[in-house]
């Protein structure tokens, strides 16, 4: 794929991160006034099932959100690195993404204790399943800078043996 290509997929994937927050904001605004200020002239009474509906509507676009989000990581991934590894990053943004908005959700339901109790589990969880990825990233950060110490020995000890 040329970079060409991969820099239109990557501002299709902005725009559309962009859209679903505008889209999510702009829904959750008419949902409330609705509730709020429609329902009641017809005597329909549901405010206290606004939560539950504001619930709703922030795991559907939450999801959509965090999934346009891992899109972009992937598009941006995609100028330097191949398909595996782009991808991998991606899945890796997407369950943390996902595992705050789930966080999120129970600490906005259940208060800040559930949320916290709810996001050390996920964290544990994203943990061992993102080990394996970001083990290779830390390794070829290792190689990479052990590459460059070995160079600037091998400098030192050539200077030393001129002067």
């Amino acid at each position: 794929m040329s970079r060409k290509e991969v820099a239109r997929h990557y501002a299709n994937a902005i725009v559309k991160l962009v859209i679903y927050i505008v889209v999510y904001v702009v829904v959750a605004a008419i949902v409330h006034w609705i509730i709020v200020t429609l329902l009641p002239m017809f005597h329909v009474n549901i405010k206290p099932y606004e939560g539950y509906v504001n619930v709703l509507l922030a795991l559907a676009f939450g999801y959509l959100i965090v999934s346009a989000f891992a899109d972009v990581i992937y598009w941006s991934m995609r100028f330097r690195y191949d398909h595996p590894t782009a991808r991998a990053m991606r899945n890796v943004f997407l369950l943390i993404g996902i595992g705050a908005l789930v966080a999120g959700i129970a600490g906005a339901i259940g208060g800040g204790i559930a949320g916290v109790a709810v996001g050390g589990f996920l964290g544990i969880v994203i943990g061992f399943a993102v080990q394996q990825v970001l083990g290779q990233a830390v390794a070829g950060l290792f190689l990479l800078l052990l590459g460059r110490l070995r160079f600037m020995i091998m400098l030192i000890c050539l200077v030393r043996m001129v002067l």
